[in-house]
C-alpha cells in the first residue's frame, strides 16, 4: 500500500458501443480521445469549423453552475463527455481566420469547467444523498462493527418502518441477515427470515434482483421468473446486468428466444455492450483521486494450505486491529530511529485510508503529522504521500509548489518519479505544464518498476503528447499497466483499443474479456469474494458458501472455484440445507475450467485420476492432459499431481519433469515438490552417468 496512489478522472461514454448515438453520416467524422491526463475512452465526433457550438456549451454550463439547483452525477458525466468532445473539436479546427485570443479563452474556459466538474463530483461523493437516515445507518454500522446483538437488531428493525424509504431499509436488513459473517450470534439456517424482509419491499428493484439471484444460485423458485426479473432490471441494475451478460455469453440463455443460436461474432457484439456498461460503472466508482487496491489471495484452498503469518520488517503484527494500533504506536515511540519512522508512516496510512478494525476513521488531516514525522527521517513513501496530499488538497490546502518539493525530495531517494510526472502532466499556475518533462519522469518511474506510470505513457503515445504519436506503443504501455500494475483504468483502455483495433488487431472477445475484468473490480458493499472469504475465516461456512454461490452467478471465477471447494467438503448439519455434494462441486469446477482457471482444471484432472463418485471415468491420460493445462495456467499443485501419477507408473523421466516444473514456482507453492524433485535429480544424474559409462565401454 505504501505510496500506491492514482489520480483518477471520470470516464465519459463511449459512442462506439451498443446503444450509443451515431454521428450524422453526412458529416465527416474522426475518432478523438480524452485529454492526455486520462484518455480511456474515445468519441466519434463530427468535425466542425464553427465555434458557435463551443461558445454555447460554455454559456449553458456556466449558467447551470451559477444556478442554485443541485447538479446530479449523471449531469456532470454528460457535461464532461460534451466538454471533451468540444476540447478536441477545438484542436481540430483550422487555424486560419480564427482569433487566437478567442481560441485561448475558450480553451481556458473549458479547463475551468472541467475543474468545476471535478470539484462538484468530489463534493457529491463526500455528501451523498442517501435514502436512509443517519440514525438507521449508524445502527447498521454498529451491527457490522461489533457483530449481531438482538437488542441492537430489534431497534434497527423498529427504525425501518419510520424511514422515508422503508423498502430500502427492509432490503438492507435482508442483505445483512443473508451475508454478514456472524455464525455464532446469528446462524443462517434457512432463508425464511430473509424473505420476510424482502416481502416488505415488493416493488424495490434491488430486492427483486437479489431474490432472483438466490433462486438461480440455489435452484429454488421459478427459473423463468428469475430470468424475467434479471432481464427486466439489467439496464439499470449492475448485478442484474452482470448475471445477464454471463448467462448470454455462456449461452445458458438466448439473446433472443426467436433466434436461439447466434454466431459467436453476433453474440460478442451484443454482450460486449453489457460488459462495457458495467465496466464504465466500475471506473466511475474509483473517484477522482483514489488508490486502486488489489485484493490479496482470495482462494480458500490456497489460504488453508499456506496461512499468512503477517511478517514484514515489523515482525509479528497482531491480527486484532486495536492491538495492531497499539503495536505500531509503541514502535513509533521506540528507540530504533528507522523502525520508529516506518511505524509513524504506517500509522499515517492507517489514518489516511481508515482502519475499521482499529477503530480509525479515514482522515487525511490526522494522517499528516505521522507522514511529516516519517518524512523528516527520510522515509521516501512518506515524502511522496505528502506530495500527493499537497497536489490534491487532501488534508492540507492544495499547493502544487509544496507538492513538487516533496516529490523531488522523494525522487532523490529513488521514489516518486511518477508523482512528479503527474504534477508536470496536469500543470498548475505554480508548476506550469511540461509534458516532455512529465514523460521523462514516467519513463524513470517505469525503470524503477513503478508500473502505474505505463498508463500515462500509453496516454502520451496515444495522443502524441510529449512524444510522437504511436498507437502501437500506446497499446503496449496500457497493456503493461493492466498486467503489471493491475490498473483498472488501463484494463478499460486495453478493452477500448481491442474493440477499435487501435494499436492492435481488432478483437471483440478480447475487448469483452477486459471490460468484464474491469466490471468484476467494482466494489458492491458487503458483496465480494473477499467478503465471502472473510465469512469463512470468521467461521461462518454457510454464509461463505451462499455468498460464493451468489457471486458465481455473475461469472466470477474465484467465486466459482471457492464455491466448488466448499461444496466438495463433507456436509455438516449447518450446511446440509445448501445441499453440498461432489456433483455440485464438479459443475462449478467445470464452469471455471471453461475460463481456463488453473485450480479448476487441476480439480477436473483429479476427478479423472480418482473417478469421483462416477462423475468422471478413471482415465490417467485425461488427468495428465488436464494437469498440463492447469500447470500452464499457473497451478503448481497440478504439476505435483502429474509427478505423483508418473511416479506411480515408474515413468521417472516424466515425473522428474513435472516435479521440476512445480519446484520452479517458488515458496511456498513448490514445497511439496522439493523432496521428490531432488530425489529424481539424483536419479537423472545417475542415469546420465550410467549412459556415459555404457557408451564409453562400448567405444
Amino acid at each position: 500500500m505504501m505510496g500506491r496512489w492514482h489520480v483518477v478522472a471520470a470516464v465519459s461514454c463511449l459512442a462506439m458501443l451498443v446503444g450509443a448515438n451515431a454521428v450524422a453520416k453526412d458529416k465527416e467524422t474522426t475518432w478523438v480521445y480524452e485529454d492526455a491526463a486520462n484518455p480511456w475512452a474515445g468519441h466519434a465526433v463530427a468535425q466542425s469549423d464553427n465555434l458557435d457550438t463551443v461558445r454555447a456549451f460554455v454559456d449553458d454550463v456556466t449558467a447551470i453552475f451559477n444556478s442554485p439547483d443541485d447538479i446530479s452525477l449523471e449531469t456532470l458525466l454528460e457535461m464532461e463527455t460534451a466538454l471533451l468532445e468540444h476540447f478536441h473539436a477545438l484542436l481540430d479546427l483550422p487555424l486560419e481566420n480564427i482569433d487566437a485570443d478567442e481560441l485561448l479563452d475558450l480553451h481556458t474556459a473549458l479547463q475551468d469547467i472541467l475543474d468545476l466538474i471535478k470539484d462538484e463530483r468530489r463534493y457529491i461523493k463526500a455528501h451523498p444523498t442517501a435514502p436512509l437516515s443517519d440514525a438507521f445507518r449508524a445502527l447498521h454500522d454498529k451491527l457490522l462493527r461489533v457483530g449481531y446483538d438482538i437488542t441492537h437488531f430489534d431497534t434497527w428493525v423498529e427504525a425501518a418502518s419510520n424511514e422515508a424509504a422503508p423498502e430500502v431499509a427492509y432490503a438492507t436488513i435482508a442483505q445483512y441477515l443473508l451475508l454478514e459473517p456472524n455464525a455464532a450470534g446469528k446462524p443462517l439456517t434457512s432463508l425464511s427470515e430473509v424473505q420476510v424482509y424482502w416481502s416488505k419491499a415488493p416493488s424495490l428493484a434491488g430486492a427483486q434482483v437479489w431474490q432472483a439471484l438466490v433462486d438461480l444460485a440455489l435452484g429454488t423458485g421459478s427459473p423463468s421468473a428469475a430470468e424475467a426479473t434479471i432481464r427486466a432490471h439489467a439496464a439499470d441494475d449492475f448485478l442484474a446486468r452482470m448475471v445477464l451478460a454471463d448467462r448470454l455469453w455462456t449461452r445458458a440463455w438466448a439473446v433472443d428466444p426467436a433466434i436461439p443460436t447466434l454466431s459467436d461474432t453476433a453474440l460478442c457484439d451484443h454482450v460486449v455492450g453489457l460488459y462495457y456498461s458495467s465496466a464504465e460503472e466500475s471506473i466511475h466508482a474509483l473517484g477522482d483521486v483514489e488508490p486502486e487496491l488489489v485484493d490479496a489471495n482470495v482462494r480458500l484452498s490456497y489460504a488453508l494450505m499456506h496461512p499468512s503469518h503477517g511478517r514484514d520488517l515489523f515482525g509479528e503484527v497482531p491480527e486484532d486491529g486495536a492491538e495492531a494500533l497499539d503495536y505500531y504506536q509503541s514502535l513509533a515511540q521506540g528507540g530504533d530511529e528507522y523502525l520508529s519512522a516506518e511505524a509513524a508512516h504506517r500509522l499515517g496510512e492507517m489514518h489516511f485510508f481508515g482502519d475499521a478494525p482499529a477503530g480509525i476513521a479515514a482522515d487525511a488531516a490526522a494522517a499528516r503529522p505521522f507522514f511529516e514525522r516519517a518524512a523528516a527521517n527520510g522515509i521516501p513513501h512518506a515524502l511522496a504521500n505528502l506530495g500527493l496530499m499537497h497536489a490534491h488538497g487532501l488534508g492540507v490546502p492544495r499547493n502544487a509548489s509544496a507538492a513538487r518539493d516533496y516529490f523531488e525530495q522523494a525522487a532523490d531517494l529513488g521514489f516518486a518519479q511518477h508523482g512528479l510526472g503527474v504534477l508536470y502532466w496536469t500543470g498548475d499556475p505554480a508548476v506550469p505544464r511540461n509534458v516532455t518533462r512529465a514523460v521523462a519522469h514516467f519513463e524513470a518511474a517505469v525503470a524503477l518498476e513503478y508500473f502505474e506510470a505505463h498508463h500515462y505513457l500509453g496516454a502520451a503515445h496515444l495522443d502524441g503528447v510529449g512524444v510522437p504519436r504511436n498507437v502501437t506503443r500506446a497499446f503496449e504501455h496500457f497493456e503493461a499497466a493492466s498486467r503489471l500494475a493491475k490498473s483498472r483504468q488501463a484494463l478499460f483502455n486495453v478493452g477500448v483499443l481491442y474493440y477499435q483495433g487501435t494499436g492492435t488487431n481488432a478483437s471483440c472477445p478480447a475487448a469483452l474479456r477486459h471490460f468484464r475484468e474491469v466490471a468484476f473490480l467494482k466494489e458492491v458493499p458487503g458483496f465480494s469474494v473477499a467478503h465471502a472469504v472473510a465469512s469463512f475465516n470468521a467461521g461462518d461456512t454457510v454464509r461463505s458458501l451462499l455468498e460464493h454461490l451468489l457471486l458465481s452467478q455473475l461469472g466470477i471465477v474465484d467465486a466459482q472455484v471457492n464455491a466448488a471447494f466448499l461444496l466438495e467438503q463433507p456436509p455438516t448439519p449447518a450446511t446440509a440445507w445448501l445441499q453440498p455434494s461432489r456433483a455440485a462441486a464438479h459443475r462449478w469446477y467445470a464452469h471455471a475450467a471453461g475460463a481456463e482457471d488453473g485450480e479448476a482444471l487441476r480439480k477436473l484432472g483429479q476427478c479423472h485420476e480418482d473417478g469421483w463418485d462416477g462423475l468422471c471415468s478413471r482415465n490417467a491420460s485425461a488427468a495428465l492432459e488436464l494437469y498440463a493445462a492447469a500447470g500452464a495456467a499457473g497451478d503448481a499443485e497440478a504439476y505435483y499431481h502429474a509427478g505423483q501419477l508418473h511416479w506411480a507408473t515408474t515413468s521417472w523421466q516424466q515425473a522428474h519433469e513435472a516435479f521440476v516444473k512445480c519446484r520452479a514456482f517458488g515458496f511456498p507453492r513448490h514445497a511439496p515438490c522439493l523432496v521428490p524433485a531432488s530425489v529424481l535429480d539424483v536419479y537423472a544424474m545417475l542415469h546420465d552417468l550410467l549412459d556415459w559409462w555404457t557408451g564409453s565401454q562400448t567405444d
